[in-house]
């Protein structure tokens, strides 16, 4: 098996797989020889990115084919010449979100890649485009495509993974037994926020073939979609303080940037055109800023900048992602990264960073006015389950609310909660089933 995050060259001396030298930096590349355990680093991702995950060698061994995600959304597809390692990666595709699992066909002049849209194939040279082996259904995914070794009188067949999954908003109120789904749709629905008023979510879903934002009673009741880009991955809804705008994140050619648009779904308009990566965005109480990361000076970091758009100002100093303020609007809260956990504050206008809570994990924590509400999720942390648990900024505390009734590996990107935490949103997959197909013979 190849294109998983191990790779055997073709001579079978060596092994390509995925580390990286501490905690926090993205991951890489390494090759390591079976013989005498030498170990090289083949790729360097930028420290702003998620790093490299996926890996496969080509057949005669002299191109190594590398999947990068960029952020947890988006991931896209590169090609590197093993005897030119310093010329670094050739970009292949753009906007190939969610890989999962690659392999070259035999002849060595295509890439075969699965994503969650279903089975793709793209020219191993750059500049050419991803075509649909097979495409996904309303819920379906392909995943570690996997070719055997063609023979006389036998050619090269494809195997690959058949994924079908349902991702659904759950829901926590307080008090005992209060735990629900909100009602969705077969597709995926995620990134929940909750309206100021508590009358409303924004989330995203893909029950169009591609995902937008849509809005809904607290209830999942009246659903209205808002956007429609048709195409890029579109995430991380917030609402503006007054509830009658949002800002989102797109991804569009290739860049992810920051959107805003009228509750009603009118008036979409851009306000980040960089050539750096924007995401995560969220309002200030006042709805005078609006704070997004951005990896502009090579590490992601929070920026603001007005509504209206203009310049954008740099408020935290070291790494720092997915940014609320408090509800005086005095402090920032934030984590530093995908994996790293903890809690940090600074004062919105800049200033020093101070450690807050550790286990808060990016994209599963938020604010309220008395406090923090976050999900611990670690079999560590919480034998028991998932729980849902709440830091208390004025005892400094941290207390139990709620067990969730899944295992932490259903747990998907996604978290809101009220102004007076009364209601928690979160995402979990459910319906998950996985089947293997065969294509035989794999006809190029």
């Amino acid at each position: 098996m190849t294109g998983i995050g191990l790779s055997w060259t073709p001579d079978g001396r060596s092994l390509a797989f995925v580390d990286r030298n501490s905690s926090g930096e993205p991951f890489s590349i390494f090759q390591i020889s079976v013989e005498t355990g030498e170990r090289r680093r083949l790729t360097t991702p930028p420290r702003s990115t998620f790093g490299d995950t996926l890996c496969a060698f080509s057949p005669d061994g002299r191109r190594l084919a590398v999947v990068r995600f960029g952020s947890r959304y988006e991931s896209d597809l590169y090609v590197m010449t093993m005897d030119a390692a310093e010329k670094g990666l050739e970009r292949l595709t753009v906007d190939s979100e969610g890989i999962e699992g690659l392999d070259w066909t035999p002849d060595g002049q295509v890439i075969v890649f699965g994503t969650h849209r279903g089975l793709w194939k793209i020219s191993a040279s750059p500049g050419e485009r991803p075509h649909p082996v097979v495409m996904a259904g309303i819920d379906g995914g392909a995943r570690h495509p996997s070719f055997s070794r063609p023979t006389a009188g036998r050619p090269a067949r494809l195997v690959y993974q058949w994924r079908t999954r349902d991702v659904n908003i759950w829901r926590w109120d307080a008090g005992p037994d209060t735990i629900r789904k909100v009602p969705g749709s077969t597709w995926f629905e995620d990134f929940p926020a909750i309206s100021p008023d508590g009358r409303r979510i924004a989330f995203a879903s893909n029950r169009t073939g591609a995902n937008e934002i849509w809005i809904a009673g607290d209830d999942g009741s009246d659903q209205k979609r808002v956007t429609f880009q048709n195409g890029p991955v579109v995430t991380s809804p917030q609402w503006s303080p007054d509830g009658e705008r949002l800002v989102f994140s797109s991804q569009v050619g290739g860049n992810r940037d920051i959107y805003i648009i009228n509750a009603d779904g009118s008036k979409s308009a851009r306000l980040t055109w960089e050539p750096s990566k924007e995401e995560e965005p969220s309002w200030s109480r006042d709805g005078r800023w609006i704070y997004f990361r951005s990896d502009r000076t090579g590490i992601g970091q929070i920026w603001k900048m007005p509504p209206e758009g203009g310049s954008a100002v740099r408020v935290t100093a070291g790494e720092a992602s997915q940014g609320f303020e408090s509800s005086d609007g005095q402090l920032l809260y934030f984590v530093r990264g995908m994996d790293v956990p903890g809690l940090w504050s600074v004062p919105a206008a800049g200033g020093t960073e101070t450690f807050v809570v550790a286990d808060v994990r990016q994209a599963f924590w938020g604010i309220a006015d008395a406090g923090i509400y976050f999900i611990v999720s670690t079999p560590q942390l919480s034998p028991g389950g998932p729980t849902i648990r709440f830091f208390a900024f004025s005892s400094k505390t941290v207390s139990t609310l709620a067990t969730l009734s899944t295992e932490p590996s259903n747990l998907t990107p996604g978290f809101s909660v009220s102004r007076d935490g009364r209601t928690v949103l979160w995402t979990q997959a459910e319906s998950l089933q996985d089947d293997l197909m065969l294509i035989d013979p794999w006809r190029p």
